[in-house]
């Protein structure tokens, strides 16, 4: 996560930090949020949105949901403020 963090963030390093969590943990619900946001961010939209897929099934009441769909469908590869 201390990847996800640094200013300016290093996406793809924090990426591979989330996957090594949900490969210990599949339903790890900081780390999909947190993994849906880095793909976003690098573009990969097709991987957050398969990420995404997987933190709706297991935490359908999530807040951030509606956010992370919004970061997943935009065109731009900014991440949130």
């Amino acid at each position: 996560m201390t990847y996800f963090l640094e200013e300016p963030p290093n996406d793809q390093k924090a990426t591979e930090e989330f996957k090594q969590a949900l490969d210990s943990d599949p339903k790890n619900q900081k780390a999909l949020q947190f993994i849906v946001q880095s793909l976003a961010r690098q573009g990969d939209k097709t991987s957050a949105a398969k990420y995404l897929d997987r933190l709706k099934d297991a935490y359908p009441s999530d807040e951030s949901i509606n956010s992370l769909s919004s970061q997943v469908n935009s065109d731009s590869q900014t991440g949130p403020k």
